[in-house]
């Protein structure tokens, strides 16, 4: 459970709505072959999605939707939770800020809608879990640190 905030539930689930078919396409296309024009995509991203996508989510992915409501792979998450109409004050947007921040260092308004996107299709699927080093943090600084001594 997100929040006890009945609220913040409610953007929560409508977040994952606007991103779950956006994160669907971009775990199908090198990130290289995504364009924000609509002929580069086509050229680029097209191949790929020809042969992977599941015509159903791709006939849901809706690009002129996203295309008139200026959101494109290369822009800007925040534009995705805009769209999704998740309030720049509530929990659920400054969440979301953290993990862009967390992947790139920059705010949800500076990072990838590409990036941030594939994240939460990940961390958020049914069954995910997230691996961690035995020893926490600290392993990971440690077995560097033997590895700068050798």
């Amino acid at each position: 459970q997100v929040s006890a905030d009945p609220r913040e539930r409610d953007y929560w689930a409508r977040l994952l709505r606007a991103n779950a078919n956006l994160g669907h396409v971009i775990g199908l296309v090198p990130p290289l072959a995504l364009r924000p024009d609509p002929l580069g995509a086509a050229r680029t991203a097209g191949p790929y999605l020809q042969k992977r996508a599941d015509p159903a989510k791709l006939a849901k992915f809706g690009l002129v939707d996203l295309a008139l409501r200026n959101v494109d792979p290369s822009g800007p998450f925040s534009r995705v939770l805009d769209v999704a109409g998740v309030p720049r004050t509530s929990l659920t947007y400054r969440w979301v800020d953290f993990l862009a921040f967390a992947l790139s260092g920059l705010p949800a308004t500076e990072t990838t809608a590409a990036a941030v996107s594939f994240m939460l299709e990940e961390f958020f699927a049914a069954g995910a879990t997230m691996e961690y080093p035995v020893g926490g943090s600290q392993a990971v600084a440690d077995a560097l640190a033997r590895g700068l001594d050798v």
